[in-house]
C-alpha cells in the first residue's frame, strides 16, 4: 500500500472570481496545478504532495477555507492464489493497513514507515491559526522490500 496526499479545492461559495483567486494563489508555487471547476463541488488541484509541498500550502490553507488536503491508499495486489497466501494479507487497523500474515506481516515495520506528529493551534471556529505549526516528530515513509526470487519462482513453487 502507498498513502499519497493530494490538493482538493471545495466549491463553498460558487464564485468564478473567488475560484481566480485561489488558483492563482496556487499556480505561483506550484505551476502544474488544476484550475478548480465553477461547475463541482469538488476539483482536484494537485495529486501526491510531498511533504515539503505540504508545508508550502500552510498558510494558503489558513486564508482559504476551500482548499483541503485529503489522504488516499493506493494497494497493489497479485491475483495468484497460492502466491498471494504466501505474500500474505493486511488488515485495515486504526486507519493504517498492518500484515497479519506472509511476508506483509514478516516486513509490516519496514513497509509501513512511521507516522509524523505535529502540532497545531484552531481558532474557536476551528481553522487553522496562522504560524501556530510545530513539528513533534517526522514521518518516515515505508520502504519497498525486495526479495531475492519472482512471483513467477512463488506461482511455481521454486522458491
Amino acid at each position: 500500500s502507498e498513502k499519497y496526499y493530494d490538493l482538493y479545492y471545495n466549491n463553498l461559495t460558487g464564485s468564478p472570481k473567488r475560484i481566480n483567486i485561489i488558483y492563482e494563489r496556487i499556480k505561483n508555487v506550484f505551476p502544474d496545478a488544476r484550475k478548480p471547476s465553477c461547475k463541482k463541488l469538488q476539483s482536484i488541484m494537485l495529486r501526491s504532495l510531498h511533504p515539503k509541498q505540504i508545508m508550502a500550502l500552510e498558510n494558503s490553507i489558513c486564508l482559504y477555507q476551500e482548499l483541503q488536503i485529503t489522504y488516499r491508499i493506493e494497494r497493489n495486489v497479485v491475483n495468484y492464489p497460492n502466491v498471494k497466501a504466501q505474500i500474505g494479507q493486511v488488515k485495515l487497523i486504526k486507519k493504517q493497513f498492518s500484515g497479519i500474515s506472509g511476508f506483509e506481516k514478516n516486513y509490516n515495520q519496514t513497509l509501513n514507515g512511521t507516522h509524523g506528529r505535529f502540532k497545531i493551534m484552531l481558532d474557536r471556529n476551528k481553522n487553522w491559526i496562522k504560524n501556530s505549526y510545530k513539528s513533534i516528530k517526522l514521518a518516515e515513509k515505508g520502504k519497498d522490500v525486495r526479495l531475492n526470487f519472482t512471483i513467477e519462482e512463488l506461482r511455481k513453487g521454486i522458491k
